[in-house]
């Protein structure tokens, strides 16, 4: 049971009490008295972490309202990020009852049921059943960085929330890699289906988690297009529907959100979902001759306050008061509007530097993931791009819960080396189950593991890394080095 809850998971609690238990019709959003109550007490500090004990007490003061005594107000949004957590929610508190202790347990329910699927699609496929017993070693490295890291603090951070569906990913992937050469059953069928409900999921709390759905669609249509050279015309028709299902699914969330999310949202100082082009603005403060050009550091602010620069340059003030741009803390500010002017600025200032940004997305952020990866697997120092997240405006907060994190894992020699001593035990018992297994089946598994890490970099390719944002990357990297026995086995069997 998790002491500490990201605030993210904690905040939607009273939205979740507002619907679930006193029939509050604007779905995603919290009755206004119980966002005051929820947060009148230890909760209202600035702190990212909660005390269970502190977000149980402060449900049940919420809960404990009557009809009767609830003053009725005007429903609150729930800010900035991602409102799907509020299902997460929902779900857990209608298993286990109202207690925060069981989120983690809600967390590892989702997490069991999908390698169970995937267990009992694959459990004659010794080399897939390896593949996913890789990923849960890599998970479990990986989470003393994740609890001492004060950014995330646990598995229920919504930045690590991709990390439940990547056994539900793998599956997808590794069937319709397996599936090209012989036509899915149904069953086969029905457990893809399910796996990649299991995805939409995670995207619905997260949205940077889109890019499994986006590998999955890939490695579909290119399985269908392979089937369809070798003249396999049915199974080409089966790769062909699952890719296309794959690629609606991301238009079917948005349906979902537009219809399912509250009109509150719709107004241009509420956004549905977390900024995109902010975040894509921001990781360009990794080319340092760009990110001196405008004053960038990788913080919230840096770029709110590029943005108003960039409108005050083409003489835009009043466009940028108008949107909330001059209130105190940018408390006011339109993200509707804002995000449209972000993208403007982003295009514009990398049609004016292409190199910078060319270098920033190509060279910088692959380099410093690369380091901050290795830094995690106890390879690298703290990388120097830790001067990046200095912000101008709060200090170097950022770069001291670094230091502090690198010291915690250092004095407790819990990097997540790659060779630990149990890791290796426990795999190599499943690599002499597999290693029998014939050549194709090593061939899928490779194939699969080394998408699914490539099309992991999206996040931090396109935002931007940091101890905080790659624990997707470092679990499907260190799974891909888990899993290259296979690729070994699969190439001297050809020769």
């Amino acid at each position: 049971m998790d002491e500490l809850i990201p605030w993210w998971t904690a905040a939607a609690i009273p939205a979740v009490v507002s619907s679930k238990y006193f029939g509050s019709k604007e779905r995603y959003t919290a009755i206004g008295t119980f966002i005051t109550y929820f947060y009148d007490g230890p909760l209202g500090k600035p702190d990212p972490r909660k005390k269970r004990t502190d977000v149980d007490a402060a449900t049940q003061r919420i809960m404990s309202f009557t009809e009767d005594q609830l003053q009725r107000s005007d429903n609150r949004s729930l800010g900035i990020d991602d409102k799907g957590v509020v299902d997460f929610v929902w779900l857990s508190f209608t298993i286990f009852g109202p207690s925060a202790g069981h989120f983690i347990d809600t967390y590892y329910l989702i997490l069991l049921a999908s390698c169970s699927v995937f267990c009992l699609a694959f459990f004659k496929r010794h080399a897939y059943l390896y593949c996913l017993a890789a990923f849960l070693v890599v998970l479990w490295l990986i989470q003393p960085m994740i609890r001492y890291n004060d950014q995330l603090t646990s598995l229920l951070a919504l930045r690590c929330f991709a990390l439940v569906s990547l056994p539900a990913c793998l599956h997808c992937v590794i069937a319709a890699i397996g599936g090209r050469r012989q036509t899915l059953s149904w069953p086969d069928r029905l457990f893809w289906f399910l796996q990649l409900l299991v995805v939409v999921f995670a995207t619905h709390v997260r949205i940077t988690a889109i890019w499994e759905i986006a590998v999955i669609g890939i490695v579909c249509a290119l399985a269908a297009f392979s089937s369809y050279r070798h003249r396999q015309t049915r199974t080409a028709v089966v790769m062909g529907f699952l890719m296309l299902a794959a690629f609606a699914s991301p238009a079917v969330l948005s349906a979902y959100h537009y219809l399912g999310y509250s009109k509150i949202y719709r107004q241009p100082q509420h956004i549905a979902t977390r900024p995109f082009w902010h975040n894509i603005y921001s990781g360009l403060a990794f080319n340092r001759e760009f990110a001196e050009r405008y004053r960038l550091r990788i913080d919230d602010v840096s770029v709110i306050r590029a943005t108003g620069e960039y409108l005050t340059e083409h003489g835009r003030t009043s466009e940028w008061a108008a949107m909330g741009g001059t209130s105190d803390g940018y408390s006011k500010l339109r993200y509707t509007a804002y995000e449209a002017v972000v993208r403007e600025m982003m295009f514009e200032r990398c049609y004016q530097h292409f190199g910078n940004c060319l270098a920033a997305t190509f060279l910088d952020r692959p380099l410093a993931t690369g380091r901050f990866v290795a830094w995690l697997y106890g390879l690298h120092a703290l990388p120097p791009e830790m001067d990046l997240y200095i912000s101008e405006d709060f200090g170097d907060i950022a770069k001291r819960q670094m230091v502090d994190l690198d010291r915690r894992l250092r004095d407790g020699e819990q990097y997540a080396v790659l060779w630990h001593p149990g890791a290796l035990a426990f795999l190599l018992t499943f690599l002499l189950f597999a290693a029998s297994r014939p050549a194709q089946e090593h061939s899928d598994v490779a194939y699969a593991s080394s998408v699914i890490a490539t099309g992991s970099l999206a996040t931090v390719i396109i935002g931007y890394p940091a101890p905080w944002t790659i624990p997707d990357v470092a679990c499907t990297l260190g799974t891909l080095v888990y899993c290259s026995p296979s690729l070994v086995i699969r190439l001297l069997s050809h020769r």
